[in-house]
């Protein structure tokens, strides 16, 4: 198992606003973090591109198992 970064876009919204959020889930690769999200409510569906995260690159735990916007990403200094 390992972290993993969802990055979620919905392609059918107005450009400047397909960004619909991050989920940091544990998983053992993409399908399995993705459905992970899904099980727990966070996963805001559109398209998904995904990193796994290592070591000082997992944020904490206040960060994970939900889905977060740009605005909490930039204070979080995650972006």
């Amino acid at each position: 198992m390992g972290w993993w970064w969802l990055s979620f876009i919905d392609d059918r919204l107005p450009e400047g606003q397909r960004f619909v959020g991050v989920a940091i889930v544990e998983g053992h690769g993409v399908g399995s973090a993705t459905i992970h999200a899904d099980e727990i409510g966070i996963n805001p569906g559109g398209e998904v591109q995904a990193s796994e995260l290592f070591g000082d690159a997992i944020p904490p735990e206040a960060l994970r198992n939900r889905l977060l916007s740009k605005a909490e990403l930039v204070e979080a200094d995650l972006i």
